[in-house]
């Protein structure tokens, strides 16, 4: 196959022929699928662990209220658990999720879609009236306890990306351009 300039091009994913030689789609689109599937799988276990019924109706939260009574419970392991199951409810979505979408410019919509999932929750259980707490302070502390899980998978694969310089090969910078077979001139300072 040929660009519109007339120079061959190799078969790759642009031009219909499979992955382009040195690739690795395969292993790329296998990873995709896993944290598809570990999203997924999470999301599910977030449904079940807040949307089965504990009862019948629902109660309100108000947020000043149970804000005092994290705060006047923080000694006690009822409210510990209460407060660590709020903050981790989303951390396994949120790092599948980073695995879908990672780094940095991504973070915004990921904090924001984790944050739609713990008002989504909030709101299912207010309209399935399955014997939950209704409280927008849940809301808020699994929010942040995804957009920590985000920014540290943000921060963990930054590095590894910004290794190599542009131009820079498997095994280093590129070699510096020989003008006709000389090394380059140096001038003095």
């Amino acid at each position: 196959m040929t660009d519109p300039t007339g120079t061959a091009v190799p078969p790759g994913p642009s031009t219909g022929g499979g992955p382009a030689a040195g690739t690795s789609a395969p292993a790329s689109s296998g990873r995709r699928r896993a944290a598809t599937s570990a999203l997924v799988a999470a999301l599910a276990a977030t449904a079940v662990l807040t949307l089965s019924p504990t009862g019948a109706g629902w109660t309100w939260a108000p947020p000043v209220e149970e804000l005092r009574w994290y705060a006047a419970g923080l000694g006690r392991p009822g409210t510990l658990v209460q407060l660590l199951g709020n903050l981790l409810l989303l951390v396994p979505a949120a790092l599948a999720a980073s695995r879908l979408r990672p780094g940095p410019a991504h973070v915004p919509a990921l904090v924001a879609s984790a944050a739609g999932v713990a008002v989504a929750v909030e709101v299912l259980q207010l309209v399935t009236a399955a014997g939950r707490v209704v409280s927008p302070v849940d809301a808020l502390l699994n929010t942040a306890g995804a957009a920590a899980a985000v920014v540290v998978a943000a921060a963990v694969t930054v590095p590894s990306r910004r290794r190599r310089a542009p131009g820079d090969g498997p095994r280093g910078p590129a070699p510096a351009p020989v003008a006709h077979g000389r090394s380059p001139v140096t001038s003095p300072g």
